[in-house]
Formats: C-alpha cells, structure tokens, sequence
C-alpha cells in the first residue's frame, strides 16, 4: 500500500509539473505555404523582414517558433535578431530587441523550389505585449554562409509584411511563424505543489500506521 500512495503521489506531482511547461501559442501566423519566402540577411540588401499582429488580450510572450530557407543549400551557422515594434502604417518606435542565436534549427523534410526548408524556434525575455494593439515583428540574419536567409510566407492572417533595405518597403506579405507564452521560465510554482503533495503523503501514510 505504501509504495501505491507513493506511485500515485509521484504521478500526481509529474501531471501537475507537466501541465505547468507547456507552451500556450498566443499568436499564429499561419501555415507555411511552402511558397518561398522574404529576404532577411545581413549580408544582402533587405536585411530585415517583418509582419505586424495583433493580441485579442494582454499577455507575456516569451518563445517563438518561426520557418524559413535559404536560397541554396549549403551549411550555415546562424545568428538571428528579433526586434518589436509599435506598430501603424510602417513599423513604428522599437521596443524592445533580442539576439536569439541560432534558432535551434530543424530541416523539415519539405523543400520551397528546391530550397530546403527549416523550423526555428527560440526563447527570449518574457515581454507583456497590450491588448487590440498593433505591433510589428521582425527578423535578420547574419549567417556564415554565401546563401542568403529568407523567412517563409504563410497561408495567413494577411498581417501586411515588410523588408528594409534603407526604408521599409512593402510586401504584403503573411510570415510563417508562431508567438507563445512558455511557463516553464516559472517553476517556483510547480516546486512548492510538489512539496505541499509530499506533506499530504506524509501525513496520509502517518495515518495509515496508526
């Protein structure tokens, strides 16, 4: 009996930890369309690339995922940089700015006209972004290879893109990525269930001996 309370307990404790780590995707911007992309390398004329979005309600963004490709296939090493903007007509102040390294890249299996395509997803500071406000995200690369980065179009929500090569200029385009809030930056919490779920093992066990 004991090593039951004791096997449930540690279950109990796993499925409550569990449900704390998992990411909430707060904004989608679509499917990738495996249709090619944007161009958003330091080593080429547009060197940044962007879409702006919209919250339904105010929450902490703090991970994203996003899909791109580079036209050819030779090996990179990448470092990416992520910027906020205020958004409006053309993206508007920074806000806020964040080297995200590599990217954690994954090769899909797809292919954009031949071009390998690849996940990328990475965690940042967490930032609490406002309600029905318009904002801008961007991307920019500086990889070590001669092939230049491009971030991959999406099905949609039409979220008005647009590169800068010395001005923003306008693409229109929807961008293939994904915004969330990752909870497991906050484990405090999970850690004192578990000590509380331990004490009530304890004490259940107690009373099992008298």
């Amino acid at each position: 009996m004991k090593a039951q309370a004791l096997t449930f307990a540690a279950l109990l404790f796993t499925g409550v930890f569990a449900s704390q780590v998992q990411a909430a995707v707060v904004y989608n911007g679509g499917t990738p369309n495996l249709n090619g992309g944007y161009y958003a390398d330091q080593g080429y004329s547009y060197s940044e690339t962007g879409a702006h979005f919209m919250l339904n309600s105010a929450t902490a963004v703090n991970s994203i995922k996003w899909w791109g490709g580079y036209d050819g296939n030779q090996a990179q090493t990448d470092n990416f940089f992520l910027k906020f903007y205020a958004g409006g007509a053309t993206p508007g102040a920074l806000l806020y700015s964040f080297n995200v390294g590599g990217g954690n890249k994954t090769a899909t299996g797809n292919s954009m006209f031949n071009f390998s395509e690849y996940a990328y997803q990475s965690a940042f500071s967490s930032i609490m972004l406002a309600a029905n406000t318009s904002y801008f995200i961007s991307l920019s690369n500086q990889n070590s290879g001669s092939d230049t980065w491009f971030w991959e179009t999406s099905t949609g929500p039409s979220n008005n893109g647009y590169s800068y090569n010395g001005s923003w200029t306008s693409t229109a385009a929807s961008l293939a990525f994904e915004l969330s809030n990752d909870s497991r930056e906050a484990v405090s919490a999970p850690a004192s269930l578990g000590l509380f779920g331990l004490s009530l093992l304890a004490l259940g066990l107690r009373r099992r001996r008298s």
